[in-house]
């Protein structure tokens, strides 16, 4: 075979990881090292390696802690724990057994020949193996449940609960509860009539009827559950009726006086501003709910130098400050119902956890927060500052608010305590807002605003990609970095928002380096299609897909549903996927992503109805 030698993607990667792990001769403690990692650059190859690193280095264990005991890794979901673990033992068996690719890299970070590296290896793993439960790599809720149950009786717990982490199943069974306590004129029934009455007021007039408005009820609940717990917060009740009242009054005399003064000013008035659209009118109606959309770009008067019109213009911006005002209140009165009936099934969930004896994974970051803000520490912390010196974090761009509150004490002792700290994130990848993860944690450690005295953060970067081919990663440099200094002409009608969004994310500044193309990498492809709506332009593939469909169906021949009234991405995908089939790709190399979960089973159904196999993921999962 003639051409050039490839080399393998592990042999490759010591390049990158060779910068970013320096060698142990060279390690001082303590130190805070935060590596950045887009996705394919190997960021668990070099978690595993420095964990290697800590096992095998005798260099280190002559200037810190380092037995297998002082080591935590913590990561995100529980399979990245399982395949951490798995990448550590299978690292230190290839290192027994000679492999000659995975001791040249460990030979580059710790100071040893490779035949003594050999026999130190042999030894950790019947260390481990011996001591597995101090083989600590773990994710950052069951660490923080084993501190919980240390400190429960300290913090007012029985030590007797059940942890649990999916809460959606209890909070649908409280909500259930409450439902059965609502009966003709009872105060619950006056409550949920209001906040049925509320989602009404908010579903656009194209929705579809809401036969059943307990599930929106639901869902609302479920996200304002996550929100609170996720901040510790607890939402306020206030009675503002007396104030919507004063503003009200407030409103009306300001637009009044501001009509005045336009009508006596001799200005032109500007017919497009919305305060003769929709304030003045509305206002003049009495309906001040109106107001709270209101625009106020466009002033009332007609550009005019003349000085009378600061005065209007005055006016103008104190009126706006009253609408905003009037809005921000409304919206709190607005939903005071909805609180209400939270807090009502808040009691009884507190009620059902308490009978049961289950405690949520919420409950226990909060009760240790709350414990460590008054001042208290808890036992099980001064026991962990004597055992665990070195932390590897990794997808630190998933942590929260409070799980960043429980764990950052205790990193603060090992670095005080001559430790180190490794995390490895990626604030692009930043996907679990929804669990209330702050991206901005790690950019606050990344650019100095928030800081541990005993050692400055150092940031390294792995730019080189190992996953994805050169034309997928010109595709993403193509649409980012969205920053303005760089690409400002190729960036016109970009809102300004975007640009802020990108800067606090990462994705104004990055760099994605693709491997040199060896003869065993086929060439990448991207492909991006705006579809058009079929009854108005129908797609050049539609005749195939009729084809396609009249051969699968069974029915009549007249029963075919004409092209048109096909959806654009239905007509469009099937095509693609016969296509592909034609050109000699089997199902099982075909992937369909989706961006809801309930367009997954919509395609089901366009699948299913052309006869094409598929298995959807849910069928994958044997819980």
């Amino acid at each position: 075979m003639t051409g050039k030698t490839v080399e393998s993607s592990s042999k490759r990667k010591k390049d990158d990881n060779g910068r970013v792990l320096e060698p142990d001769t060279n390690l001082k403690f303590p130190h805070f090292i935060l590596l950045k990692a887009s996705a394919g650059t190997g960021k668990t190859h070099a978690l595993t390696l420095r964990f290697i690193q800590f096992l095998l280095s005798p260099v280190i264990a002559e200037r810190t802690k380092a037995d297998l005991r002082n080591i935590l890794a913590i990561t995100f979901t529980r399979n990245a724990a399982k395949e951490m673990k798995s990448r550590v033992l299978e690292w230190l068996k290839k290192c027994y057994f000679g492999d000659p690719q995975s001791l040249e890299q460990v030979s580059q970070v710790v100071n040893l020949p490779r035949e003594e590296i050999k026999q130190v290896a042999r030894l950790k793993i019947e260390e481990i193996l011996s001591r597995y439960a101090d083989f600590q790599v773990e994710t950052i809720d069951s660490f923080m449940a084993t501190i919980f149950r240390s400190s429960a009786i300290d913090i007012g717990y029985p030590p007797d609960f059940e942890i649990v982490f999916e809460t959606a199943p209890y909070l649908e069974y409280a909500f259930s509860r409450f439902l059965r306590q609502v009966t003709q004129d009872s105060s619950e029934a006056r409550l949920l009539l209001q906040v049925m009455e509320d989602i009404g007021s908010m579903t656009s007039d194209t929705s579809a009827f809401l036969w059943d408005p307990t599930q929106t009820m639901l869902r609302h609940l479920n996200d304002l559950y996550g929100k609170l717990e996720a901040f510790n917060r607890q939402p306020a009740r206030r009675e503002t009726k007396k104030d919507l009242l004063d503003l009200q009054e407030k409103i009306k005399e300001k637009v009044l006086t501001l009509d005045r003064l336009i009508n006596d000013s001799g200005y032109l008035p500007n017919l497009r501003s919305s305060f003769y659209k929709t304030i003045l009118p509305e206002v003049k109606r009495g309906n001040f709910n109106s107001l709270k959309d209101a625009s106020f770009k466009t002033p009332p008067i007609k550009d005019d130098d003349r000085p009378a019109a600061g005065e209007i213009l005055k006016k103008w911006a104190e009126l706006a400050d009253l609408v905003g005002e009037y809005a921000w209140l409304y919206a709190l009165s607005f939903f005071q119902p909805h609180l209400s009936v939270y807090q009502l099934v808040m009691k009884i969930l507190e009620r059902h956890k308490k009978e049961q004896g289950i405690v949520f994974i919420e409950d226990l970051n909060k009760a240790i927060a709350n414990y460590i803000h008054e001042g208290i520490v808890p036992d099980i912390y001064f026991r962990l500052g004597e055992k665990i010196y070195h932390y590897l974090i990794d997808e630190f761009q998933d942590t929260s608010p409070l799980q960043w509150a429980n764990l950052r004490p205790l990193i603060e002792n090992s670095l005080a305590e001559q430790g180190s700290l490794f995390i490895v994130g990626d604030t692009k990848q930043a996907i679990y807002g929804f669990r209330e993860a702050d991206y901005r944690i790690m950019k606050g450690l990344e650019t100095g605003q928030e800081v541990f005295p005993s050692a400055p953060v150092e940031v390294r970067s792995l730019k080189r990609n190992y996953r994805s081919q050169p034309e997928i990663l010109d595709f993403v440099t193509r649409i980012f970095p969205l920053n303005k200094a760089t690409r400002g002409g190729n960036l016109i009608g970009v809102p300004e928002e975007y640009f802020r969004i990108a800067a606090e994310s990462g994705l104004d500044d990055f760099e994605c380096e693709p491997l040199p193309r060896g003869e065993d990498r086929q060439p990448g492809y991207v492909g991006l299609e705006i579809l058009a709506d079929p009854r108005s332009t129908p797609p050049a593939a539609g005749e195939a897909l009729a084809d396609q469909k009249a051969s699968a169906s069974s029915s009549s021949e007249g029963a075919t549903t004409p092209e048109n009234d096909e959806p654009p991405e239905k007509v469009r995908l099937i095509n693609l996927i016969q296509e592909l089939l034609d050109r000699g790709y089997s199902p099982s190399e075909m992937a369909i992503l989706t961006y809801r979960n309930n367009t997954v089973t919509e395609v089901a159904s366009w699948l299913n109805e052309y006869k094409l196999p598929f298995i959807p993921f849910s069928s994958l999962d044997i819980r």
